[in-house]
């Protein structure tokens, strides 16, 4: 997730702008325990199994509020935060096969890494 993190963010950055700042900017005044929530919960958005309930409600979120810019809740932005990852997530097979498989190699590499040093994971 960190990789793929990093490259949305690097890539997608100065085109996610909303009322003049980037719309990450918007988290500034976010506690930490909000923002480890949000982090966690985009994290939990890649999973396939919530793949269509994320989808309804950022639909139903849509219908109301068609703007994304003028989504100004937490709940909100986490729904786009979350949405944006999971899409990130299942784009990576679209890319031209050298950078998915690059990029998938990569993401493995993390996840062995995170399940053999962290506390709590598989095996760590």
């Amino acid at each position: 997730l960190l990789l793929l993190s990093v490259y949305w963010a690097a890539a997608a950055q100065p085109s996610v702008v909303t009322r003049g700042r980037p719309m990450l900017m918007l988290l500034h005044a976010v506690l930490p325990e909000q923002v480890r929530k949000l982090v966690l919960d985009m994290v939990l958005s890649t999973d396939m199994d919530v793949h269509f309930k994320l989808l309804k409600r950022f639909e139903d979120e849509l219908s109301g509020a068609p703007d994304v810019s003028t989504w100004s809740s937490l709940e909100q932005r986490s729904l786009l935060f979350q949405m944006l990852v999971h899409l990130a997530d299942l784009a990576n097979p679209s890319r031209p096969w050298h950078l998915a498989l690059t990029w998938a190699e990569w993401v493995v590499t993390e996840f062995l890494q995170q399940v053999r040093t962290l506390p709590g994971c598989l095996g760590g």
